[in-house]
């Protein structure tokens, strides 16, 4: 799991200095927990509609909150090791739609778990 959610930091990272962004190893910090906490909220709806309690704006904002401040400590340090070691990676357009299809199906699972839970 941890080098998935690194290489995933990497290409996110990556995808956003290639287009010019100083910061591009924030945003992709930012996208990657951010993801990460929309599949914990999916879950959480789901254990929420077992137990037949409502989810509250409050709760899911403050779990967005908790993940936004994780990312603040993930540094550029972590950036550059994690550009050498996929310095000469194969496959890499092929593995960066996949990194793109998680990040995009963490919020459609999320609204499609909101939908079928009904929370």
């Amino acid at each position: 799991m941890k080098t998935w959610f690194d290489y995933c930091y990497y290409r996110i990272s990556k995808f956003y200095e290639n287009r010019g962004e100083k910061d591009g190893h924030f945003t992709g910090s930012l996208l990657v927990l951010g993801s990460l906490s929309f599949y914990f909220l999916s879950l959480l709806a789901l254990v929420f509609s077992l137990l037949k309690i409502k989810f509250s704006t409050v709760l899911i904002g403050c779990i967005l909150c908790v993940f936004i401040i994780i990312s603040f400590f993930i540094d550029k340090k972590k950036y550059k090791e994690l550009e050498l070691r996929y310095k000469n990676e194969k496959y890499h357009k092929l593995k960066g739609w996949l990194v793109f299809l998680y990040v995009i199906s963490s919020f459609l699972l999320y609204f499609v778990s909101l939908y079928i839970f009904k929370v």
